[in-house]
């Protein structure tokens, strides 16, 4: 179980990871969702109440920095999308 702190609710928020090693980078989405990376090169992104999106996804390299980020679709809509260098 790993505790995050929510700087928007100041409250801090349990969460079970899959992650079984040491996790190097985290972002929190406007809608409360949590994307993580870890040192193996693996990515998960969490819900506020602890279900998982995406669960142990393979990257390429170890992320260094991991963000959402928004895209403007053709029918100028913003969609989150992840970012990681």
């Amino acid at each position: 179980m790993i505790y995050f702190y929510n700087k928007k609710n100041d409250k801090l928020n349990p969460i079970t990871m899959s992650h079984s090693s040491q996790i190097i980078t985290a972002d929190w989405s406007e809608a409360g969702n949590l994307e993580t990376g870890d040192i193996k090169k693996k990515m998960s992104v969490t819900t506020l109440k602890g279900d998982s999106l995406l669960q142990n996804v393979d990257l390429n390299y170890e992320p260094k920095n991991i963000n959402w980020a928004k895209q403007k679709t053709s029918d100028n809509k913003d969609n989150n999308v992840i970012s990681i260098i």
